[in-house]
C-alpha cells in the first residue's frame, strides 16, 4: 500500500512537473526601464511543435506624457519585414521578424506580418519539426502605441524572447528546465524533500534578482510571485538550516524593498528639487531679461543678491544704466538752461518789437490823423469857395435878372405907350370899321408879350 502510494504521489509530481513545463514565463525589459512578462506555452504533436502567447503583462518605463497611457500601448512581434496590412508610422524603431533556426520549417505565416501578444486570441506559430537537437527560436519583441483610431507607431524594443524547442521525444525534458520561469508553482503534499530544492531555487533566484536590481528599479511581478511562493512553501519545510534561510531572504526582500522606497523617495525629492531649481532659474533668466532699466536690475538684486547666476552682469549693467542717466540729466539739465536763455532772449525780443510796432502804429496813426485833418481843412475850404461861387453866382444871375426884367418891364411900358398911342390915332378908324376893328383891338388886348428876354 505504500509503494501504491509512492507511485502515485511520484505520477501526479510528474504530472505536475510536465504542466509546469508546457506553460512558461519570461520576462523582458528595455534601456527605457519597460518590463514585459510573456506567458507561453508548447504543445507537441505528431511531428509539430506549436507556441500559444497566453498571457502578457506590461510596465511601462520612462517615456514622458506621449506614451503614459498603457491602453494604447501594445505588445507585438512580426513575421515578416514589410508588407504589413496596418500602417506603422513613426521609424523610431527598425522592425526585425523572428529568426527561424534550421530544423524548423513555419507552416502558417500571418496575414497581417505580425501578431499582438494579449488580445482575446492568443497568437500561436506551429513549426514541423526536422531536427533531433534542441534548437531556440528568437523573437524580437517591441511596445507600440495604437489609439483606438490611429496607426501604430513602434517606438521601443524590449529585445528577444528565446524560446528553446526540443525535439517531440526531448520534449517534456526540455520544457522541464524551461518551466522554472514561471510564475506559478504546484505542491505535492507529502513529498517533503521536493518543497526543499524548490524553496532552494526560490531563494538563489530572489538573491540574484536583488543583487542585479538597479537603483530607482522595483518589485516586478515575477520577483513579487517568487517572494509569495517562498512564504507559503515555509510550513512545509523542516530543515531549520533552510528555514533560516527562508527568513534571512524574506528580511533580505524587506530591506531592499525599504531600500528602494528610500531611494524611490530620494529621487522624488531630487526631481522636485531639481523641477524648483529649474523653475527658480527660468524666473531668474526671465528678471534678467527683463532688467532693461534701473528699477528692474535693483529688483533682480533685492531678491538674489551676491548669490544670483547674473549677479555680476546686472551690477555692471546697473553702472552703465547709472552712467547712461547720469549723462542724460547733465545734457537735460544743459538743455534746460538753455531753453532759459532762449525764453529770456525772446520774451526781450517780443518786448522790443511790440514797443517798437506799438510805436510805429502811435506814428501812423497821428500821421492819418494829420491827413484827416488836413483833408477836412480842404474840404470845408472847398466847401466854402463852392459856397462863395455859388452866392456870388446867385446874387449875379439875381442882379441880371433884376436887370433883365427891369429892361423888358420897361420895355413893355414902352411898348404900351405906342399902342396907347395908335389907339387914340386909329379910335376913329375902327370906329368907323366897326365890329371888325374892335374885335381884332380886344383880341390883340387878350395877348399881351410875356416873353423874357434873357441875358
Amino acid at each position: 500500500m505504500k509503494h501504491f502510494k509512492l507511485s502515485a504521489i511520484f505520477t501526479l509530481f510528474l504530472v505536475c512537473n510536465f504542466t509546469f513545463a508546457s506553460k512558461a514565463t519570461e520576462t523582458l525589459s528595455s534601456s527605457k526601464g519597460d518590463m514585459v512578462t510573456i506567458t507561453y506555452e508548447l504543445a507537441y504533436k505528431n511531428g509539430k511543435v506549436t507556441i500559444s502567447f497566453s498571457n502578457v503583462r506590461k510596465t511601462l518605463g520612462n517615456h514622458g506624457r506621449k506614451y503614459q497611457n498603457s491602453e494604447d500601448i501594445v505588445v507585438l512581434f512580426f513575421d515578416r519585414k514589410g508588407g504589413y496590412m496596418e500602417d506603422f508610422s513613426g521609424n523610431l524603431i527598425e522592425e526585425r521578424p523572428f529568426t527561424i533556426p534550421a530544423g524548423l520549417q513555419y507552416n502558417k505565416p500571418s496575414e497581417d506580418g505580425y501578431f499582438i501578444i494579449g488580445q482575446s486570441t492568443p497568437p500561436e506559430l506551429t513549426f514541423d519539426m526536422k531536427t533531433t537537437e534542441t534548437v531556440n527560436l528568437s523573437i524580437p519583441v517591441y511596445l507600440a502605441k495604437h489609439p483606438k483610431r490611429g496607426k501604430y507607431e513602434v517606438f521601443q524594443d524590449c529585445g528577444n524572447l528565446v524560446i528553446p524547442i526540443a525535439p517531440e521525444a526531448a520534449g517534456q525534458t526540455q520544457s522541464g528546465k524551461a518551466g522554472r520561469k514561471t510564475e506559478s508553482y504546484e505542491y505535492i503534499e507529502e513529498a517533503g524533500t521536493d518543497f526543499e530544492e524548490m524553496a532552494e531555487s526560490l531563494i538563489n533566484k530572489i538573491n540574484t534578482s536583488l543583487e542585479w536590481m538597479e537603483d530607482g528599479s522595483s518589485f516586478g511581478p515575477e520577483l513579487i510571485s517568487q517572494i509569495s511562493t517562498l512564504k507559503d512553501l515555509k510550513p512545509k519545510i523542516s530543515n531549520r538550516k533552510l528555514l533560516r534561510e527562508i527568513d534571512e531572504t524574506i528580511v533580505a526582500c524587506d530591506a531592499k524593498r525599504e531600500e528602494l522606497k528610500r531611494q524611490a523617495e530620494q529621487q522624488e525629492s531630487a526631481k522636485r528639487q531639481e523641477e524648483a531649481k529649474a523653475q527658480e532659474n527660468a524666473m531668474e533668466l526671465q528678471l534678467y531679461m527683463n532688467c532693461t532699466d534701473t528699477v528692474n536690475c535693483l529688483h533682480y538684486l533685492e531678491i538674489y543678491g551676491e548669490k544670483g547666476e547674473h549677479s555680476a552682469q546686472i551690477k555692471e549693467k546697473l553702472e552703465k544704466l547709472r552712467e547712461q542717466k547720469k549723462t542724460a540729466d547733465a545734457k537735460q539739465k544743459k538743455r534746460t538752461i538753455w531753453m532759459i536763455i532762449g525764453g529770456g532772449l525772446m520774451a526781450v525780443l517780443l518786448f522790443v518789437g511790440n514797443q517798437a510796432m506799438q510805436s510805429f502804429r502811435n506814428i501812423r496813426t497821428q500821421r492819418s490823423i494829420m491827413e484827416m485833418q488836413q483833408d477836412v481843412t480842404k474840404r470845408a475850404a472847398g466847401t466854402a469857395t463852392k459856397r462863395a461861387k455859388s452866392l456870388i453866382h446867385n446874387k449875379t444871375h439875381q442882379a441880371v435878372n433884376a436887370t433883365r426884367n427891369k429892361g423888358r418891364d420897361l420895355t413893355q411900358k414902352g411898348i404900351e405907350k405906342t399902342k396907347t398911342v395908335n389907339l387914340k390915332k386909329k379910335e376913329g378908324n375902327i370906329q368907323a370899321n366897326g365890329a371888325t376893328n374892335m374885335g381884332k383891338t380886344q383880341t390883340t388886348k387878350k395877348k399881351p408879350n410875356n416873353k423874357q428876354v434873357s441875358i
